[in-house]
């Protein structure tokens, strides 16, 4: 019985973890309504990341952290290609209204 005294508060805390998971991991029960996170994009398929990105864009709107990622890959889709119209989209986004210190850093950082 002893024994049994000691392993409750144990059992508890795992049982307790189990439920936090459920309820707060990314797209548990809780989280569904959020917004997602900016998108990792690959570096392999870079008009493929920027289509996403766009779309995510369409959804969210308001989102900084996708326009910044948004302008980070318009950045390197020129680099990658030597197209200056790429610098000229990024350049573009300096226009879109958000207060995020990352999103106007990217958008300012074209060499």
């Amino acid at each position: 019985m002893n024994r049994v005294r000691r392993l409750l508060p144990l059992l508890g805390c795992v049982l307790l973890g189990c439920v936090l998971l459920t309820l707060y991991a990314p797209g548990g029960v809780l989280r569904r309504n959020e917004p997602p996170g900016p998108l990792a994009w690959s570096p392999f398929d870079l008009a493929g990341s920027i289509n996403d990105t766009q779309n995510r864009l369409r959804r969210h709107p308001d989102d900084a952290a996708v326009w910044a990622s948004l302008g980070d890959l318009y950045l390197e889709q020129a680099r990658r290609t030597a197209d200056a119209a790429y610098y000229a989209k990024a350049q573009g986004l300096s226009s879109v209204p958000c207060g995020c210190p990352r999103a106007t850093a990217s958008r300012t950082s074209t060499p």
